[in-house]
């Protein structure tokens, strides 16, 4: 994990900056993953979208327009010692239920 990387993330946040938020996970060398990512806009408003995949299959979610949590929230993750808990809590980035979709959700196998 890049702390580095991990901390200017939720500075981005804090502050409701513009700019682009993304994670990628591996837990088993590249078989299954998953990964998201916020592209930050004004009135703490982004886009976002979030995706899982393992072996033939996958899902993506629906490409979405969301309010951010407020900067206290991104302030407490900042604030956590254990990088895997400042991980975790950036991904719940939404405040709520998306203002606007902009696609929809989509599941697919090569099965």
């Amino acid at each position: 994990m890049d702390i580095t990387a991990l901390d200017c993330a939720l500075d981005m946040l804090v502050q409701g900056a513009s700019g682009l938020v993304h994670f990628t996970f591996s837990a088993d060398r590249g078989v299954s993953r998953s990964g998201g990512f916020l592209r930050i806009g004004a009135g703490r408003l982004g886009l976002s979208r979030t995706w899982q995949s393992a072996d033939l299959g996958g899902f993506e979610s629906a490409l979405e327009l969301i309010p951010l949590k407020s900067a206290a929230y991104f302030e407490t993750c900042r604030a956590m010692q254990d990088p895997a808990e400042r991980y975790l809590c950036l991904k719940k980035w939404s405040d709520g239920s998306a203002t606007e979709v902009c696609d929809e959700s989509m599941q697919y196998s090569d099965l």
